[in-house]
């Protein structure tokens, strides 16, 4: 699973249009990769729970490992312990851009995280991913600006003062500009 999406990252730089799809595509992986290496992947976890249609309640049920499964109450228990309040999850009957919205022990026993969105269907033992913070990804949108306005490929630009994308703006000063030119 990506951290972030060319959707979502138009959406928080406020790009309406189709120009810099070409350019944030090719940044999206760049940046992936280095947040996963920094982070030692910790945005792929894999649980295991149970939905019910038309309700934001998923009851954990396992962890994965390289085995397949883990049932273990005590090892269940401490999943919980690796979800954070905002981790995008996905899977078989969740919505596309769901995160964790709460995180708890129903009746002492079980752990239960609460979804932004209601699941589709109904399923026992369903494979969930949790991904990125939601949190993060302007974050992370913003570095893929960066990335962006750090090319230098035509010369008509290598003057400019101030850029703008949607909500992002970058200024320097004329000398910085002739410098850079």
């Amino acid at each position: 699973m990506k951290i972030i999406t060319l959707t979502k990252t138009k959406e928080l730089l406020g790009i309406t249009d189709s120009s810099l799809d070409t350019k944030i595509s090719r940044y999206i992986p760049i940046i992936d990769s280095k947040v996963k290496q920094i982070t030692n992947n910790k945005y792929n976890m894999q649980i295991i729970g149970d939905t019910i249609y038309n309700s934001n309640i998923v009851k954990i049920t396992g962890i994965t490992n390289s085995t397949g499964g883990i049932n273990n109450s005590f090892e269940i228990d401490g999943a919980i312990n690796y979800l954070k309040f905002g981790d995008m999850i996905s899977g078989t009957n969740i919505p596309a851009n769901s995160y964790i919205d709460d995180i708890y022990m129903a009746n002492n026993i079980t752990p239960t995280i609460e979804l932004s969105e209601t699941a589709t269907a109904t399923g026992t033992d369903i494979l969930i991913t949790v991904g990125f913070n939601i949190g993060l990804q302007t974050t992370v949108a913003k570095g893929i600006y960066w990335l962006i306005s750090q090319e230098n490929t035509d010369i008509e630009e290598l003057g400019w003062t101030s850029q703008r994308i949607g909500s992002v703006s970058v200024v320097r000063g004329v000398e910085q500009a002739k410098v850079d030119g």
